[in-house]
């Protein structure tokens, strides 16, 4: 199957991807190749007009890029992607809205996940013992190519399917935007006699939810880490998003609940070694806010220079000495 045929308009759900992939529309889509002057240019149902704008709505990276390749990098195995291809950019632009317009872009490259893709809900949680890489979801299956371009979806704002949280903000219902929350944590003399942590997390200069505080119970740099990435999960679900990109630069937390988890759970929280996994309590509570919650976990490194990171840090440090 070619799956470097550019689509209309696509969107991805929850199940069909890791199963079906994007084979489910290639098989619908013929090409004609026409060589003029040195041009090849590939044709579908759909009409002749060559789109050389693709509009990613929902994605790793929302804005417009030039090339199916760019695209694709966003969307693929991308749960609830939304994406759509335009023969102009102000087309495309509008499509993607007018407040991520100005964040378009034509070509992807700059920023760097550790984990590429969203972390799971709770029908799919056990890939995360298997791969970091990417996260494999189903789709809906189309019989035509025609019904993908009418399907122009967004994620639902409540559901009462088991695979997504069902409760609503204050306001009564929820945010589907992706915004972006720093966590980190951090211990003054960490293992020794006297050590003292803090957490914080990062929403933005100035902003209410940002959090600076003491952490409660053993002080240790781990703990730390894992109860200020809760508390960012946390704050999320609170202020009503769905989904929500947390970045940190602790990569125990990201492979804690993208790599070991599922493993934890299978060996009744046991590690390879036989050993009791620590941490376990808080783990657990991290992995309870994820279950309400779309997240995508992104590794920044720390101490440098990252602005988001820098600022969480500092509120961490501040924590510590509450």
């Amino acid at each position: 199957t070619n799956i470097d045929t550019p689509p209309l308009v696509h969107v991805l759900s929850d199940d069909d991807t890791a199963k079906q992939g994007f084979a489910l529309l290639q098989r619908s889509i013929f090409r004609t190749k026409l060589k003029s002057g040195g041009v090849e240019c590939g044709l579908s149902r759909m009409g002749k007009t060559r789109k050389s704008y693709y509009a990613v709505r929902v994605g790793r990276e929302v804005g417009v890029y030039n090339t199916w390749e760019g695209c694709r990098s966003q969307v693929d195995k991308y749960s609830g992607a939304v994406y759509k291809g335009f023969s102009t950019a102000a087309e495309a632009e509008s499509f993607v809205g007018a407040s991520q317009a100005s964040h378009a872009r034509s070509t992807y490259g700059r920023s760097r996940s550790y984990h590429s893709g969203s972390y799971p809900q709770r029908r799919d949680r056990e890939w995360c013992s298997e791969s970091t890489s990417s996260v494999s979801y189903s789709q809906p299956s189309y019989s035509s190519w025609s019904d993908t371009v009418s399907y122009d979806h967004q994620p639902p704002s409540t559901s009462t399917s088991p695979s997504s949280y069902s409760g609503t903000s204050s306001s009564g219902s929820r945010s589907h935007s992706r915004p972006t929350v720093y966590s980190d944590g951090c211990c003054l003399n960490n293992g020794r006699v006297g050590a003292s942590a803090g957490v914080g997390v990062y929403w933005g200069e100035g902003s209410p939810h940002n959090v600076s505080e003491k952490l409660s119970g053993p002080q240790t740099n781990q703990r730390a880490e894992l109860n200020a990435a809760y508390r960012a999960v946390q704050s999320a679900v609170d202020l009503g998003h769905s989904a929500v990109e947390v970045k940190t630069d602790s990569s125990y937390t990201i492979k804690a609940m993208t790599e070991w988890l599922g493993k934890w759970k299978r060996n009744g929280w046991m590690t390879s070694q036989s050993a009791p996994v620590k941490n376990k309590e808080d783990i657990v509570r991290l992995d309870n806010a994820c279950q309400k919650i779309d997240v995508k976990w992104t590794h920044v490194p720390g101490h440098s220079g990252v602005a988001g990171n820098e600022a969480a840090d500092q509120l961490a440090r501040a924590g510590s000495f509450k």
